[in-house]
């Protein structure tokens, strides 16, 4: 017999995509996928050609001499997790046709337009 907490994520699309992040982040986890190296709270400001550039919220003078970032691999999976969550509670609206457009499953609409010739890439003209 299947409990109600199932059948409800299996009739609920939104349910069952929680339920499956939820998953997804206990293999993570379990597999190691994070980095752990220590840092005071700061923001990334760029990565570009190998260098990160953070910029932190105490200034701890011109050289360091160890720094250990925190990469969390499950982090994606928990904000598109809380995201549905938020959805599912009506806290968030979710725009289906948007959604499929985006991984190409939605209709695509065409219209006319006139762009000067100058505007278009070079290929095209």
């Amino acid at each position: 017999m299947k409990s109600a907490a199932h059948s409800r994520a299996t009739s609920d699309p939104l349910s069952t995509m929680i339920e499956a992040l939820g998953l997804e982040m206990a293999a993570i986890k379990k597999s190691g996928g994070s980095i752990l190296i220590e840092l005071i709270a700061g923001t990334v400001v760029s990565l570009k050609d190998g260098i990160l550039v953070v910029a932190l919220e105490e200034d701890l003078g011109p050289k360091l001499a160890r720094v250990r970032l925190i990469a969390d691999d499950s982090f994606l999976v928990q904000r598109l997790k809380d995201r549905l969550g938020e959805v599912q509670s009506g806290e968030a609206q979710f725009n289906a046709a948007s959604a499929d457009r985006e991984i190409g499953q939605g209709e695509i609409q065409a219209c006319s337009a006139d762009i000067a010739d100058e505007l278009l890439p070079a290929n095209l003209c």
